[in-house]
């Protein structure tokens, strides 16, 4: 019999992208931050993992799970499996479009 996998796309958002699992993601990214040496996330809020583009030539994002904690630190959360030499670039755009989302006018990069 097959099993679903966690690592499944829907089902790792299932269970890990609503604002009332908080607790469970909580525990696995201070799991995964405790095993870095990174600050632990006392609270965090899921956000919409879609990124609305501003222009009509950019691209859609859509991150597995899109969160902030109390710092206003924006975390995105991507699950991926097997070793895709394309999804270093798209990594790089998606850490480009989540810090340029945080950016306002006036204010120095």
């Amino acid at each position: 019999m097959d099993r679903i996998k966690v690592t499944n796309d829907l089902v790792f958002k299932a269970i890990f992208g609503r604002q009332e699992h908080e607790k469970l993601l909580l525990a696995l990214l201070n799991a995964l931050f405790e095993s870095t040496g990174d600050e632990r996330i006392d609270s965090l809020q899921i956000l919409n993992p879609i990124s609305v583009n501003d222009l009509y030539n950019d691209k859609t994002i859509v991150l597995d799970i899109k969160a902030t904690d109390r710092n206003d630190r924006i975390i995105h959360i991507e699950v991926q499996l097997g070793n895709l030499s394309w999804f270093i670039v798209r990594f790089v755009y998606y850490n480009a479009k989540t810090i340029s989302e945080q950016l306002n006018d006036g204010e120095p990069y």
